[in-house]
């Protein structure tokens, strides 16, 4: 019985593997970019075969958008209402809403810089018109931060005041109304001496009065915090600095009387310094309030404050890892009558805490440690109609921007409702698409997913429909894919993680079965043994084993090649790069040329330090240097090298060059010279590229690079290495995506008509040398039909004339190497067929 290589192909041409077509059809251009389109977190994008008239395909999408959150307010809704620092359209911050009963986040505005402000700090508060009042630390027309409004009801935003500096300028607190109607707030910098300031605002008629200005010595500057009306009706807040001590007072101010009176002067050591938060009154009539510094272990205290008396009280100690340390906001009195309060640092995992102080006994009690990923750096707790406390973390969670929980102190239970900035679905993918048997696209983000590690994407050229199809989990199977995947002739995908994994967190190679949607992790990275940290892809040789290298690891630490057999599950560490004489640090993949060889590049080492391009021989397990970059010509590259259709390697580099800014090079690998093609220039034709070519059907090289263009996010670009022409194709524009990095373009063939040569593939024949019969199996009837087998050279090493569903190839007629199939159909009636090889 004779032997079968069975190897599945669709009739479409892959980013890899050029072939010229004389056929009536539709070329596309794939691929995706890191940042950029909607939410800022990468696009995947097609543009037509000339590598125009782009579109966006699939926008990475965050949800609960924003990036690092304060405090936020309940408002008569129902709902709560706050603002974030950072993240959002224009990373300036947004306002957002939240549904406590239904759990749902809605941003509601973008903060945008010039027309309404930028980098809100503090809380919202609700009026008693009903509106919603706020300020931003910078932004509006000075640069100098916006007093606004905001209508929950019409999601109507309106500026109502330019911080000018004279007046104040830089808030950090939150605005409060007092008895007399009156919005009172202060400015952490500004007004007469620099200081900072307090204000009225009126917003009956849209009147912002200037009360008083700070003074340092005597009624202190810098406050950080904000007012509070006591029963006396008389406001208090506190400075940051100033004062006898310079480190801060409390201070009061009459509003009837507009007089402003320090109360006490922090002093340090006995009595805690710099306070960051606010007062409050509980129901002992006491105010109390924390200092971020000071006290007896130099992590701040808590501390009573008596306005009938004037007198102070040190209650308690912050000591760091056991009960935790810098409390940044403020204390709040729940319903059982403790004050709860949180610390941005110490505790167990030094994240910070939530804490319960009972001002009747005395007595402090830990309650909660965040653990990074619960969220790290809390700021301040609200007390909500449900009876509930909640509270956002400055930074932590799954992507690092904070988080909303519920605290329930009766049972002392802490719930995260969800976190800022995630992406279900992925964000920020780094690497490639590839076409797979099924006719899908799959591909990897390095982030986002239900775990905040990445995912597995598949998306469906012809139904446009995106599909999440595995989430990344860190220790278990791995973390940050940033190469891309490739389907192996078994069928299955094979990639690998650049973090995660059992031995540390050095990556791992993993098999993702696209028929049964099953992830297998394969292989852990381990450091000395056997490499760390792979960010190309891998590649399946002519010996059917896949090949790949890590950035970092193996015996000298610069990264290894290794050889891994899926079929054994083996895994073998084949050469250590070494620095000067091998190179250090590949970031790209390796490629198989015609001669059976794998070439590929690193980053850094050679005799320049620039990185080098070899050879590696899997016969003999031979490694060559074949040329050092040296900068003039080029250095550092990052990507891929590629074999065109003119036996050739193309590659580029992501610096160097008569500009410093990349460049475009040709390798002639039987003669081993090394040319310089074309130098990037950053504006007109991009800058950095840290991806790969790739050849299409009309035979160009088609690229992107890094950054650079008109718009400095980077371009889409062609090179004729028949002509050695560049063009520039289009400029990224952050809407249609910005920055792709460590990519490459694939190119899917689409029929569109009667078809003289009805389709054309690439044939990969393995093993080598060529052993079993190989059976090409149509989809359809074929009659009168010729098939012609090319190699990568343009010749025609084989031409069959057959009718039926099959041809044959016996085992010792073809070398092994890559060739492209044309056929010819002779009733011209081929439309989008399938060829399997068998």
């Amino acid at each position: 019985m004779k032997e079968i290589t069975k190897v599945i192909l669709i009739g479409i041409i892959t980013a890899f593997n050029p072939c010229n077509l004389s056929f009536a059809q539709t070329h596309q251009l794939w691929g995706m970019t890191s940042v950029g389109g909607q939410d800022g977190a990468g696009v995947i994008f097609k543009t037509d075969g000339s590598g125009n008239n782009e579109t966006v395909e699939h926008n990475f999408v965050i949800q609960n958008e924003g990036v690092n959150p304060d405090a936020f307010v309940q408002a008569f809704d129902g709902k709560f209402y706050g603002m974030t620092t950072a993240g959002g359209a224009n990373g300036m911050g947004v306002l957002f809403q939240y549904d406590p009963s239904t759990n749902i986040y809605t941003k509601q505005l973008d903060f945008d810089g010039t027309a309404n402000g930028s980098q809100p700090n503090g809380s919202l508060m609700q009026a008693t018109d009903g509106k919603l009042y706020g300020m931003t630390y910078q932004g509006g027309a000075n640069s100098m931060g916006v007093l606004f409004q905001y209508d929950p009801s019409t999601n109507i935003y309106t500026k109502k005041f330019d911080f000018d500096g004279t007046n104040g300028s830089k808030p950090l607190g939150s605005l409060i109304q007092a008895s007399d109607g009156k919005l009172y707030g202060m400015t952490s910098i500004g007004g007469a001496n620099g200081f900072g300031v307090i204000f009225q605002y009126e917003t009956s008629t849209n009147t912002y009065t200037k009360k008083v200005d700070f003074v340092d010595t005597t009624i202190g500057r810098s406050p950080n915090g904000s007012l509070m009306q006591a029963t006396d009706g008389k406001l208090y807040g506190m400075t940051f600095a100033g004062g006898a001590n310079n480190f801060g007072i409390i201070f009061q101010y009459d509003p009837s009387t507009n007089i402003c009176a320090n109360k006490f002067d922090f002093d340090g050591a006995a009595n805690g310094s710099t306070p960051s938060g606010s007062l409050m009154q509980a129901s002992d009539g006491k105010l109390y309030g924390m200092t971020s510094a000071g006290g007896a272990n130099t992590f701040g205290v808590i501390f009573r404050y008596n306005p009938t008396d004037s007198t102070y009280s040190k209650k308690f100690d912050f000591d760091g890892p056991a009960n935790g340390s810098t409390p940044y906001g403020s204390l709040m009195q729940a319903s059982d009558g403790k004050l709860y309060g949180m610390t941005y640092t110490g505790g167990q995992n030094g994240f910070g805490v939530i804490f319960q102080y009972d001002p009747s006994m005395n007595t402090e009690i830990k309650k909660y440690d965040f653990d990074g990923n619960n969220g790290s750096s809390p700021y301040d707790l609200m007390l909500a109609s449900d009876g509930k406390l909640y509270g956002t973390t400055n930074t932590g969670g799954l992507f690092g921007s904070g988080i909303l929980f519920q605290y329930t102190p009766s049972t002392n239970t802490f719930s995260k409702k969800f976190d800022f900035n995630i992406s279900q679905n992925g964000i920020t993918p780094y690497g490639s698409l590839m076409l797979a048997s099924d006719g899908k696209l799959y591909g990897m983000t390095s982030g986002g997913g239900a775990n905040g590690y990445g995912v597995i994407l598949q998306y469906d050229p012809s139904t446009n429909i995106y599909a999440k199809k595995f989430d990344f989990d860190s220790t278990a199977n791995g973390t940050t894919p940033t190469g891309s995947l490739i389907q192996s002739a078994d069928g299955k995908l094979y990639g690998m993680t650049r973090l995660g994994g059992a031995n540390g967190g050095f990556g791992v190679i993993f098999q993702y079965n696209p028929s049964t949607n099953i992830y297998t992790k394969k292989f852990d990275f381990n450091v000395t043994a056997n490499g760390r940290s792979p960010n190309g892809s891998l590649i399946q040789a002519s010996d059917g084993k896949l090949y790949g290298m890590t950035i970092n690891g193996g015996a000298n630490g610069y990264g290894v090649i290794f050889q891994y057999d899926p079929s054994a599950n083996i895994y073998t560490k084949k050469f250590d790069f070494d620095g000067y004489n091998g190179g250090t640090n590949p970031f790209g993949s390796l490629m198989q040329a015609t001669d059976g060889k794998l070439y590929g590049m690193t980053v850094g080492g050679g005799a320049n330090n620039s990185g080098v391009l070899f050879q590696y021989d899997i016969s003999t397990d031979t490694y060559t240097k074949e040329y050092d970059f040296n900068g003039t010509n080029g250095r550092n590259p990052y990507g891929s090298l590629m074999q065109a259709s003119d036996g050739n390697l193309y590659g580029m580099a992501s610096n160097g060059g008569a500009n410093g800014k990349g460049v475009i090079f040709k390798y002639d690998l039987f003669a081993n010279v090394y040319t310089n093609k074309f130098d990037f220039d950053s504006i007109p034709t991009g800058a950095n590229p840290q991806g790969s070519l790739m050849q299409a059907s009309d035979g160009k090289l088609y690229g992107v690079t890094k950054i650079g263009g008109t718009n400095g996010v980077g371009v889409l670009f062609n090179y004729d290495p028949s002509t050695s022409t560049y063009t520039k194709n289009f400029d990224f524009n952050n809407t249609l995506g910005a920055k792709p990095q460590f990519a490459y373009l694939i190119e899917i063939n689409i029929a569109t008509g009667i078809a003289e040569n009805s389709f054309a593939c690439t044939i990969n024949i393995y093993p080598n040398p060529f052993t079993s019969q190989t059976t090409i199996t149509f989809t359809q009837e074929q009659k009168n039909a010729t098939l012609k087998i090319i190699d990568v050279l343009g010749k025609e090493v084989k031409t069959i004339n057959f009718s039926g569903k099959q041809i044959i190839i016996e085992k010792g007629e073809m070398k092994a190497g890559i060739y492209f199939l044309q056929i010819n159909d002779g009733n011209k009636n081929a439309v989008n067929r399938k060829i399997v090889l068998q």
